[in-house]
């Protein structure tokens, strides 16, 4: 027990003083090699008399990794370091999954990621992909758990990070709204009113009425409320949407709005929608997601109208984006992965995408 001990404090050892090396400058992030020895072989070194103690640490070296994160994100722009930073993010899910520490994590650190994540010099993607580390493990967690965190001055945070909805992409602002109806029973929601600051009764009701048995699509009602105030989105909802030949699938439990959504997030600089047409390595089949665009990747822009052939008064706009990289797209039809490069978008609502 010991040695399990002494292997797992020289494993820790290491990993803080590749995180001095990192803040020093002296070594690339993709180099802190010893936190992927942590997952590799902590699990197996955990003893039973100090697990508490122990994953007491582990979460210390979570927490410390994803302050490094934050650190590599915001030295460089969002088109080139986001994927990295995904990837970097996933290696903690990864690793509270491996460990099985994920009502730890909820437990010790979701006040601390709250805190990072209402910090103002925060940039937006980056709040994205802690937030993505949050919400993937609250979905594993026990409700017990969350309530333990809610009464940790649970209100003051939930009204915070409904401040930030404004702020993010749609699918930002889409985790927000989840975490919240997660953490907190709905009963509670309603108690929390006061803290949570709505500006007006018609997003009050909007947030309040959603259903958790058809949570997508009453999230994107009430995200389509703020939005339309706000206009830092601007959601476009099309019947048609293709890259270059291949025809774009909605999500099944958004199937009710007979079209799919695309959303223009201005703030943020970003084009996002979620299809069913994304790539799975693990079962070579298209399983739903988000696709998102950087206008930085995005070499023209062309908008045109024409008149709906069965209705003359009634016209429609066609948006065709090309863009400077190919976006991966599952071809449902053969099963093969296509290299896209062309987005073309057919819509009723003509106001929406002229602006």
């Amino acid at each position: 027990m010991s040695s399990s001990k002494e292997k797992f404090s020289d494993l820790v050892s290491n990993f803080v003083s590749e995180i001095d090396k990192y803040q020093l400058g002296d070594l690339p992030i993709s180099q802190l090699q010893y936190f992927k020895q942590l997952i590799l072989k902590g699990k197996e070194l955990l003893g039973n008399e100090d697990r508490n103690n122990e994953v007491d640490i582990l979460l210390d070296c979570i927490h410390m990794f994803l302050r490094c994160i934050i650190e590599y994100a915001g030295a460089g722009n969002a088109a080139l370091r986001s994927l990295h930073t995904r990837q970097l993010c996933s290696t903690i899910v990864a690793a509270i999954q491996d460990f099985e520490i994920t009502n730890d994590f909820i437990k010790k650190l979701s006040i601390p990621i709250f805190e990072i994540l209402i910090d103002p010099e925060l940039q937006p993607w980056i709040a994205k992909e802690i937030l993505r580390v949050h919400s993937d493990s609250v979905r594993c967690s026990d409700k017990a758990v969350r309530r333990s965190v809610i009464q940790q001055k649970g209100s003051y945070y939930m009204g915070r990070l409904l401040d930030l909805i404004p702020f993010g992409d749609y699918e930002f602002q889409s985790m927000i709204v989840e975490i919240m109806y997660r953490m907190c029973k709905r009963e509670e929601l309603y108690e929390m009113e006061k803290m949570l600051c709505f500006k007006n009764d018609e997003l009050r009701n909007a947030f309040l009425t959603i259903d958790t048995r058809q949570f997508d699509v009453d999230t994107r009602l009430f995200l389509n409320v703020v939005n339309n105030m706000e206009k830092n989105v601007i959601s476009l909802l099309c019947y048609q949407v293709y890259f270059d030949d291949i025809l774009l699938e909605a999500p099944p439990e958004l199937d009710s709005f007979k079209g799919m959504w695309i959303d223009f997030n201005v703030k943020v600089g970003t084009i996002t929608f979620f299809v069913n047409n994304i790539y799975s390595e693990d079962d070579q089949s298209p399983v739903w997601g988000v696709v998102t665009i950087f206008s930085d990747n995005i070499s023209s822009a062309d908008i045109c109208h024409k008149i709906n052939e069965d209705e003359e008064s009634k016209k429609e706009v066609i948006g065709k984006f090309t863009l400077k990289g190919p976006c991966h797209i599952c071809n449902k039809e053969n099963h093969k992965l296509s290299k896209c490069r062309t987005l073309v978008l057919y819509s009723s609502d003509v106001k929406n995408l002229k602006k």
